[in-house]
């Protein structure tokens, strides 16, 4: 996993709590922010692994 997205936890939780407070329910928010960042992760992860993909397969065409 990418060094970048093992701080998407604590931001999101960050994030999540800071928008709660301001809404008055900062339990929730807390928890919508590390869905939030889960959410981002895995999407952030799929497209990366299909650059991966890619390259690794550009990289095999070269070679024959």
């Amino acid at each position: 996993m990418d060094k970048r997205l093992s701080y998407m936890v604590p931001g999101g939780l960050l994030m999540g709590l800071g928008i709660g407070k301001l809404l008055g329910y900062p339990g929730a928010g807390l928890f919508i922010g590390l869905g939030a960042a889960f959410v981002i992760i895995s999407i952030f992860s799929l497209f990366t692994s299909k650059d991966e993909q890619t390259r690794k397969q550009e990289d095999d065409d070269l070679e024959l």
